[in-house]
């Protein structure tokens, strides 16, 4: 075999290589784009879903156009819970943070009187949340209360997405994220004036702490955001 033939043999083998890479990693990359646009649409669903119904309802309601997209919770009254997170958030736009120490000692002499035990006012995350919410949107204090709700659910529903798709890859991340966007009792908690999703997301956060921890077993200890998660569930 002459140089030029050589050359021609080579050239021929190279163009094929790169013809079969291409035939190669481009169905990888278009496979990896189609599932990064469906967890897109996944997120974005169930964001949708989670928003409150006072968007929906109403002539002067921003989203008043897509009410007939957007499912009506099906109790739509208020709650013994919430009538009591509402009074709470109403004593701290009366009176102030400040003032805060004094609820809870009202609390205990009210507790003290009644045969059965109710809600004390010590999930402050959740109170504050709502208190904020009251002073940007200005909104009354059961609004504000769903509000923060919301909030809380859509940020749960973002950290379990990083959380399956760092752990188990892109398609654990999709299966996770589709149960979890569409799960009936993340609806309930996000559309009313309850606190257990915001218990759920700062469980999620210290499990996903845990989990990061362990990642460096010999430097194991009290990370702050760990700490911070922590404190902020109790």
């Amino acid at each position: 075999m002459n140089t030029d033939t050589a050359q021609t043999f080579l050239e021929s083998e190279n163009g094929a290589t790169s013809r079969s890479s291409l035939t190669v990693v481009t169905p990888v990359k278009d496979r990896k784009l189609w599932m990064f646009v469906g967890l897109g649409l996944i997120l974005a669903v169930g964001i949708f879903l989670r928003l409150p119904p006072m968007l929906f309802a109403g002539h002067g309601a921003p989203l008043r156009s897509l009410s007939a997209i957007h499912p009506n919770p099906g109790f739509d009254g208020i709650g013994y819970d919430e009538s009591l997170y509402r009074g709470y958030v109403d004593d701290l736009s009366r009176y102030g943070l400040i003032s805060y120490p004094a609820f809870a000692e009202r609390y205990l002499i009210v507790q003290t009187r009644m045969p059965g035990a109710i809600l004390p006012p010590t999930r402050f995350v959740y109170l504050y949340s709502g208190y904020l919410c009251h002073l940007v949107f200005d909104t009354d204090s059961l609004a504000s209360l769903h509000i923060a709700s919301s909030i809380f659910s859509e940020l749960h529903l973002l950290l379990g997405c990083l959380f399956a798709v760092r752990l188990g890859g892109s398609v654990m991340g999709i299966s996770s994220v589709a149960l979890v966007a569409f799960e009936p009792a993340q609806f309930h908690m996000s559309r009313h004036a309850l606190t257990d999703g915001v218990l759920a997301l700062w469980a999620s956060t210290s499990l996903c702490m845990l989990v990061a921890n362990f990642q460096c077993p010999h430097q194991l200890r009290a990370s702050p955001d760990a700490v911070a998660s922590l404190a902020c569930l109790s």
